[in-house]
């Protein structure tokens, strides 16, 4: 198998993030990103869900009391990630498997770094998340966040996140 190209993020590489997941937690990293000077698109899984989020201007279902920022571009799931050079997978454990599956159809640059966010273990199984994504992707493709921090802490009081990858760089 030939070698897998490197993931590439210089201090002066403008970057463009896309969460995937318009939940609580997924929106609260969506807008950090976006306060971190990233060009950030939040996907949420329905039309109608962005449309909400779109026209709210909040995420009153899962963020109440938290505007959403001007800059953060809203779309669904179903719209390419083509733009993406870094994804991060805010979905639940039980459907990150699919989720990942469908990376590549739907336009994930090869060298675009996957980050899961998703929260518990894959049934039956016990698997992590990144197990599946470092199978399908590669392991120097792969990273996860994690609390201790709940969303509303994240864009609040700030809180901890811990991130992880078997490569150094990303």
């Amino acid at each position: 198998m030939p070698p897998r190209p490197r993931t590439n993020f210089s201090r002066n590489t403008p970057r463009r993030a896309t969460v995937v997941g318009a939940g609580s937690f997924g929106t609260a990293v969506a807008l950090l990103l976006v306060r971190a000077g990233v060009r950030t698109t939040l996907q949420a899984r329905t039309a109608a869900q962005a449309a909400q989020l779109q026209r709210e201007g909040e995420n009153r279902a899962y963020l109440p009391g938290v505007p959403l920022a001007r800059e953060l571009r809203i779309e669904t799931s179903a719209d390419s990630l083509e733009r993406a050079d870094l994804v991060l997978l805010a979905v639940p454990s039980t459907a990150i498997a699919g989720v990942l599956a469908e990376l590549e159809q739907r336009g994930l640059a090869p060298r675009s770094p996957i980050v899961s966010l998703a929260k518990g273990l894959i049934a039956p199984t016990g698997a992590v998340t990144t197990s599946i994504g470092s199978a399908l992707y590669g392991a120097d493709r792969m990273a996860v966040i994690g609390g201790p921090a709940h969303a509303d802490e994240l864009v609040h009081d700030g809180g901890a996140l811990v991130a992880a990858s078997t490569d150094e760089d990303l």
